[in-house]
């Protein structure tokens, strides 16, 4: 009896080990599909390998490729619906742009404006083509809706500041802002999304938040709508002058010279014309409407298009004879 007692303990403890292999197998199963799970830090890791890629095969053919502008080349994005079946094609773009300037990117409602500035600031991955600057630049994305964190007014101007700034030159920044006062209420808590501020006094700190980041490439989403006249003045007054200067005055106290600095570019949409009329360059994502021809003027098309291409037969026909005779004395 005692040793067929003792055999069921065995038979127990081998069942019991069996079935904890079992579920440890299982575990080892769901951390490995976790760890294989797509992330966006894989996504853009895959990307930046494409992106050199499709760059490095690009100026193997194109060799005035500069690597210190701004170049979209082919770029192309899908949208779709719930299927994924493709519902709308932004591009392809092919742009070649300078750094050192103001840019606004002009285009009808809902024809792909926010998701160009979106994929300048790589935010998304294009399916076909690249997106291309260098790697050093620091680039921010700011929508139309102003995002700040449940903490102090101090608190989000600093968040994200790449360098230890005093509070002056914080309060510098926003003071040519127009948001200087809220200086006095600097400790007070913003409320949840910054209910406790005005709309446009949380767009002006999203803006001066991204400044203090020595930002490189701004880009903004409408971000510049929600204000008034005075402050849209104001705003674009300091982004011009941080082009200009290629930084604001808290970048340049180590005495810099102009040429050693890194370029700023700022890109924009935005509905106030004012904005527009002023800026250095100008993106169009309207596409060109094909011009409609009477049956007259495309029987006319048609024949002069004939001519043109009877008279290149003719003048290759004759570089062709010249060769032959040349050959043959």
């Amino acid at each position: 009896m005692l040793t067929m007692f003792a055999f069921d303990q065995q038979i127990q403890q081998i069942t019991r080990t069996f079935f904890e292999m079992v579920r440890g197998h299982a575990i080892i199963v769901k951390i490995a599909k976790l760890l294989n799970a797509p992330t966006r830090r894989k996504q853009l890791l895959k990307g930046t390998l494409r992106r050199y890629r499709l760059m490095h095969e690009h100026r193997a053919t194109h060799p005035n490729f500069d690597e210190r502008r701004i170049t979209l080349c082919g770029v192309k994005y899908y949208y779709t619906d719930d299927d994924d079946n493709p519902t709308f094609t932004l591009g392809p773009l092919n742009l070649d742009i300078e750094q050192g300037q103001t840019v606004a990117v002009q285009a009808a409602a809902h024809t792909g404006k926010q998701t160009f500035l979106k994929l300048l600031g790589r935010l998304i991955l294009p399916a076909d083509g690249f997106v291309w600057y260098p790697e050093n630049l620091r680039v921010r994305y700011l929508s139309e809706s102003p995002v700040l964190f449940h903490m102090t007014v101090a608190e989000n101007l600093r968040f994200g500041n790449q360098h230890e700034l005093s509070d002056d030159e914080i309060w510098d920044v926003c003071g040519m802002l127009g948001i200087g006062y809220l200086r006095q209420d600097a400790d007070m808590s913003v409320g949840t999304s910054g209910e406790r501020l005005s709309l446009s006094e949380r767009a002006l700190i999203c803006i001066a938040r991204a400044l203090l980041s020595s930002v490189n490439i701004l880009l903004l989403s409408n971000s510049l709508d929600n204000l008034t006249s005075k402050h849209v003045g104001m705003v674009f007054s300091v982004l011009s002058n941080m082009v200009e200067n290629k930084g604001l005055p808290y970048e340049l106290k180590g005495g810099t010279s102009l040429a050693s600095r890194k370029n700023k570019t700022v890109f924009l949409i935005t509905t106030k014309v004012e904005v527009e009329e002023k800026v250095d360059s100008t993106v169009s994502l309207i596409p060109q409407k094909k011009r409609l021809l009477s049956k007259k003027q495309q029987v006319t098309k048609d024949r002069l298009e004939r001519k043109e291409a009877h008279r290149k037969k003719q003048e290759l026909l004759e570089l062709t004879r010249r060769k032959i005779r040349s050959e043959e004395l």
